[in-house]
Parts: C-alpha cells; structure tokens; sequence
C-alpha cells in the first residue's frame, strides 16, 4: 500500500510476501505483519524449536532485524522529505506574504542597542528599558 503525498511516496518500497493465511496459520501478532513477516514465521519457528535460547537461530534473528531496521531507516527517510516539503512550503508562504528577509530595510552604522530588545520575551511589563550603548553593523 502506498500513496503519495506532495511527490513523496508513502509506505515501504518492500512488498508483502507472507500472506493473510500464513500470518494467522503461523499465529504472527497483528503488530508484527508487516513486510518482515515472511522472516518472522521462520524465526519463531527455530525459536520453538530451540527453547528460546538467545545464541540460537543468529541468523534469522538477523536477516529479520535487518529487514525492520531497513523498514524504519525508509520511513525515516520520507518523515525528512516530508518535513523538507512542508519547510519549503512555510518559506514560500512567508515569501508570497512579504515577510522575507530582502524586504526589510538595511541596518543602519550605528544602531542603539536597548537593554532586553534581542530578547523580547523577556522584558517585564512595567519596567522601563534604556540605552545602554551602541552595535556596530560592520
């Protein structure tokens, strides 16, 4: 299943190998059926098979670890395209809006700097602000 939103494909590039009837046969949790449970069936096989011990079944632990770690690095990959995307979009609307940095207007030499201007947030209502010295603009 993908789709796509704003030209970046949605879902994995992986396509479903185990089927619905393998799944449910093979007793597979609804959270792991995904495109790496076609490995996972395997996996839990061999895991029966030998008790659960941790130094058994190392290589289907591993192609299947392998395939989820790939699943996640892609959609890691189009959550990055997609913010990239939308951060265009905001600059453009900014741009379009005539918040862009070329249109406000150039720093003058000598600009007065006051005490709390570079921190608006946190000037305290009802107490006055004074000059303090002046920033080169060089």
């Amino acid at each position: 299943m993908t789709s796509e939103w704003e030209g970046v494909k949605l879902g994995s590039s992986k396509p479903m190998i185990a089927t619905q009837e393998e799944m449910v046969e093979n007793k597979v949790p609804m959270a792991y059926r995904d495109q790496c449970a076609h490995l996972l069936i395997p996996l839990n096989r061999c895991r029966q098979r030998e008790l659960y011990l941790p130094w058994k079944c190392e290589e289907e632990r591993h192609s299947y670890e392998k395939c989820e770690y790939e699943l996640v690095m892609e959609r890691l990959l189009q959550m990055q395209k997609i913010r990239e995307l939308e951060e265009k979009r905001k600059q453009q609307m900014k741009q379009e809006e005539g918040g862009s940095l070329s249109s406000l207007p150039p720093p003058t030499l000598l600009d007065p700097m006051v005490i709390g201007d570079s921190y608006p947030g946190l000037k305290v209502p009802g107490l006055q602000y004074q000059v303090v010295g002046f920033v080169s603009m060089r």
